[in-house]
């Protein structure tokens, strides 16, 4: 793995966190000693597929959409100008989703306000490798083991969900710290139910590669919001990156 602009990356945790509020439930049950159950692993590829679905469908129907296609029928290249419309266009779009289509953690309810990005940081978007400088030994490892298995898929999709799955779970019991294991259960969560949905629902055109920049994204994402607020901060903004980095690579890889 190749270590992207770590200058960027704090400069997205230090954002996502001066003007993010993440609320939980008021319920004070004790805590479960397995931080995150096999359903709540599944939601966060789940709600990801969801969020696709309604944020490609609202591009499509958009004025964006029409200027960009255009450009690819007259076989004239995107301009960064050009993706950084599209990432904000995304943007707004994955704000209002995450905001009405909440994750749970421990059985509870996760919220969180619109995140404003900067337009460098949504450009950063773009990129498809987790940064190296974010990890730890354990994270690497793990990363590493999903990225092969996405690269290395072949026969049913049954074959690849079940390593899929049996990562996640030796994850689970090798990776005491939350902060530590959520980002690897998001780019878990998100690889198997995306490859599914470029692959066999969508059959796209890129599929392999758009899939590992939505798990990737995912997993860097969830790193950034760890790294400042713990198990928390990983659960959501995984999330929000596994989506905007995905539908970045798709209309990329269309226009």
């Amino acid at each position: 793995m190749k270590k992207n602009g770590i200058k960027n990356k704090l400069l997205i945790m230090f954002c996502i966190f001066s003007l993010t509020a993440i609320t939980i439930g008021c319920n004070k049950e004790p805590v479960n000693e397995q931080p995150y159950s096999d359903e709540e692993i599944a939601l966060i590829g789940k709600r990801h597929n969801e969020g696709l679905d309604i944020i490609l469908g609202a591009f499509e129907t958009s004025d964006i959409a029409k200027k960009y296609h255009h450009k690819k029928s007259a076989n004239v290249a995107l301009t960064t100008q050009d993706k950084l419309e599209i990432a904000r266009f995304l943007d707004v779009q994955a704000k209002e989703f995450i905001s009405n289509n909440p994750l749970t953690y421990k059985g509870e309810e996760v919220a969180i306000d619109p995140i404003e990005f900067s337009d460098e940081q949504l450009l950063d978007f773009y990129n498809t490798e987790i940064d190296a400088d974010l990890t730890t030994e354990l994270q690497l490892k793990y990363f590493t083991l999903l990225e092969d298995a996405h690269y290395n898929k072949q026969g049913s999709d049954l074959t690849f969900v079940a390593e899929i799955d049996r990562i996640i779970s030796d994850a689970n019991v090798e990776i005491a710290d939350e902060s530590e294991l959520i980002p690897v259960l998001t780019m878990g969560s998100v690889l198997k139910y995306s490859n599914n949905y470029w692959h066999s629902d969508l059959k796209a055109k890129g599929w392999l590669s758009i899939a590992l920049a939505d798990a990737t994204n995912g997993g860097s994402a969830a790193l950034w919001g760890a790294a400042v607020a713990g198990p928390l901060g990983a659960v959501v903004v995984g999330l929000n990156g596994a989506i905007i980095g995905s539908c970045t690579a798709y209309l990329i890889s269309e226009i």
